[in-house]
């Protein structure tokens, strides 16, 4: 009897993304090479522009709505981000934000063509599809940090788990002093608050000391646990 075995699905998202920043990434450096002639000249097989002057007049195409003022300045303006995104996307920096920016600039550039030359110019060149996939990166990546984030949480609540909270000394009568410490604010505000706490909830006080503890100053972070805590 044959026995199915499940596809690692973390593993499978870490090759796409990975296969889909750097296709990204290729896929602009391709462009900004064109556009210097590092393919060949115009007329060449797989050649859209050849030099920059070509591609000048293709950006006064596109974008025949706006003045004439600043059309000489976006085909710069262009060349330099797309330049720019290339590097981020391959090294993988910021990558959420990264492939973010670069479906936006997809998208608008994919509209452009969509207004000047009709539906099926971007339709050919995929520049929607490239668009998705940059979003589709970003998503990707805020996936990965949700994950990290889980495994934290995961991490402290095991550490917690192997001693109970009421093996630690009863706490005093004295209210908490509000010496601004994450420690302070998680803790309940009152003793009579204190008693009706059961023991999941002494639980997640605890959880919540250690989690301010190793956020190392991280006040928005320790201020979310705290208003989790007196929330139950």
């Amino acid at each position: 009897m044959k026995v199915r075995t499940r596809p690692n699905l973390q593993e499978l998202d870490g090759i796409s993304s990975l296969f889909l920043r750097f296709a990204l990434g290729l896929s602009f450096l391709a462009a900004v090479a064109d556009r210097f002639g590092l393919w060949g000249p115009f007329g060449q097989r797989n050649v859209a522009w050849g030099d920059f002057s070509r591609f000048v007049d293709y950006t006064a195409k596109l974008n025949w709505f706006l003045p004439h003022a600043v059309i000489p300045t976006l085909p710069g303006i262009a060349t330099l981000a797309e330049a720019l995104l290339r590097v981020l996307l391959l090294t993988g920096w910021r990558l959420r934000i990264i492939a973010f920016v670069s479906g936006v600039l997809l998208l608008v550039f994919g509209l452009a063509m969509t207004f000047a030359l009709g539906i099926k110019a971007p339709l050919n060149f995929s520049v929607f599809s490239a668009a998705g996939g940059g979003f589709l990166l970003a998503a990707s990546a805020g996936r990965k940090r949700l994950r990290k984030d889980d495994n934290i949480e995961g991490e402290i609540m095991s550490d917690e788990s192997k001693s109970s909270p009421f093996d630690q000394p009863p706490p005093s009568s004295k209210p908490p002093e509000s010496d601004g410490s994450c420690a302070a604010r998680a803790l309940p505000k009152s003793p009579s608050h204190l008693t009706s706490f059961t023991r999941q909830n002494a639980r997640l006080v605890l959880i919540a000391r250690s989690a301010c503890a190793k956020a190392a100053g991280n006040k928005t972070r320790c201020r979310f646990r705290a208003a989790a805590v007196n929330f139950f």
